[in-house]
């Protein structure tokens, strides 16, 4: 079965959206956490929690843990920002002059026209390479086909064999007059084909060359304007670290001053605590001291000083609730306290003491007892 909190205020219901938000404004304004309300608002011998008893550490401990939370959001805010100035120290900033947009910019736009023109130049320098290597191409295949036609000319005549390249006396002859001339005139054909050629080709190998130049050149600049694009970007990385070690040292000093503070706070806290304690424990001439050296708490029955051990079962029972109450009265709380299977260690003198001292406080106590006893406004079931 789903389960439903609903929580009224002098008889008005609180509206929530979620059994979860209304938890928690139980835990944070009503009653506070199951731990906080077993230490603090439950007298229980076996569900609630008895600082007094778990010891000088831990007493000390919980009690430590009210006070620093006062300090604790203050002294991490101002660590935050001590932080944030140390990590955005200007010392730490690549360039220490003003950072110009337009000029980040303008060396983008610059940037890109460099890349565009290499680009541009890049296929100038492919197509007239190709252009070249053709033309070489034609020439290295006329210049073969001489070497090809003087090499088997010779060949036959001395007698050898052009595809097995052994002599062979059946091919052996003496060129002609007419094959001799004839052979010359091919050669001289074609080694004018070819210085053509390499004429052709002279003004594309100077535009190739002008063009590598240019090429070096746009590289250089690129290369450049790229490195001072870097830092720049870089250095706009830390626009933002604008703090002077001035900057952070205030903030140090103040994590100093507010540190001090709360030492001094923790004492005059301990000490109004103390007041409250004192002021409640009077009918029963308890009174209490806190110290600063290992054993925080003295006890004292009327001008005897005790350590907490040393106390009966009985003060110890009656010491333990106006702790808790006391407390709770330090911090302005009010609401529900239990006092269940806690009492029994108390006779009917001090019970009554208790109740009496309980009537004039800021609370609403549901308190379990074995016996009946009869007191005026005092609602018994």
């Amino acid at each position: 079965m789903k389960s439903t909190l609903k929580i009224f205020v002098n008889n008005q219901e609180i509206q929530f959206n979620t059994n979860t938000i209304g938890q928690k404004y139980l835990e944070e304004e009503i009653l506070g956490t199951l731990e906080f309300f077993r230490s603090y608002r439950c007298v229980d011998n076996r569900n609630g929690l008895n600082l007094l008893d778990m010891g000088i550490v831990t007493l000390r401990k919980s009690m430590m843990f009210f006070i620093e939370s006062y300090f604790s959001e203050i002294r991490s805010r101002l660590l935050a920002q001590k932080t944030e100035r140390e990590r955005y120290s200007i010392d730490k900033k690549l360039c220490k002059h003003y950072l110009s947009e337009k000029r980040k910019e303008t060396l983008k736009i610059g940037l890109d026209q460099l890349l565009n023109l290499k680009k541009e130049l890049q296929s100038g320098i492919n197509d007239t390479r190709k252009s070249i290597s053709k033309v070489e191409g034609e020439i290295s295949a006329k210049k073969r086909i001489i070497i090809y036609k003087q090499s088997e000319t010779k060949k036959a005549e001395e007698g050898i064999c052009p595809i097995l390249h052994t002599s062979c006396g059946r091919i052996g002859k003496k060129m002609t007059a007419n094959d001799k001339s004839k052979l010359i005139n091919e050669v001289t054909q074609l080694n004018n084909e070819i210085k053509q050629l390499e004429e052709s080709i002279v003004g594309d190998q100077d535009y190739l060359a002008d063009l590598e130049m240019q090429m070096q050149e746009i590289d250089y600049k690129t290369e450049k304007a790229r490195k001072k694009l870097l830092r720049l970007e870089s250095a706009f990385q830390f626009k933002d670290y604008k703090y002077t070690k001035a900057d952070i040292v205030i903030y140090d000093e103040a994590i100093k001053v507010l540190d001090s503070f709360a030492g001094e706070y923790i004492k005059e806290w301990l000490s109004n605590l103390s007041i409250i304690i004192n002021n409640l424990l009077q009918s029963i001439n308890l009174s209490v001291e806190f110290t600063a050296d290992k054993e925080f708490m003295y006890v004292k029955d009327n001008e005897q000083i005790l350590k907490y051990d040393q106390l009966s079962t009985g003060q110890k029972c009656f010491l333990s609730v106006i702790f808790k109450l006391a407390i709770l009265m330090q911090q302005n709380k009010t609401g529900i306290i239990i006092m269940d299977d806690g009492l029994n260690n108390l006779d009917n003198i001090n019970l009554i003491n208790l109740i009496n001292i309980c009537q004039t406080l800021p609370f609403q106590i549901i308190a379990v007892y074995q016996s009946r006893i009869e007191m005026e406004g005092i609602k018994q079931f």
